[in-house]
């Protein structure tokens, strides 16, 4: 799924670039999670907390995924243009076209 999420995202032509950054963001996060989860386990002294860190950072993940999507959609849409020709005013014979 991460290929194509990528390739949508970013083209194919920066798919090994892409996946370079994804693979360090992770490296980070795996090297940063595991104290901050100790430190709210130790407040607590309950993985609830923890839990709650990770559920957050994934809805949050989530949001910036369909923010980025819909974003990128609207990018790649270009704008129609809608021409209204009027035959005739007596009669109102108004034609539409879609360029």
């Amino acid at each position: 799924m991460r290929t194509i999420v990528l390739t949508e995202q970013l083209g194919i032509e920066q798919l090994t670039a892409s996946f370079g950054l994804v693979a360090f963001v992770q490296g980070m996060t795996f090297m940063v999670d595991p104290p901050i989860a100790g430190q709210l386990y130790a407040i607590d002294e309950s993985y609830t907390l923890p839990y709650m860190m990770a559920g957050a950072m994934y809805l949050l993940s989530c949001i910036c995924s369909v923010v980025i999507s819909c974003i990128t959609r609207r990018k790649k849409t270009p704008p129609t243009d809608i021409i209204i020709s009027v035959d005739s005013v007596e009669t109102d014979d108004v034609n539409c076209e879609k360029v």
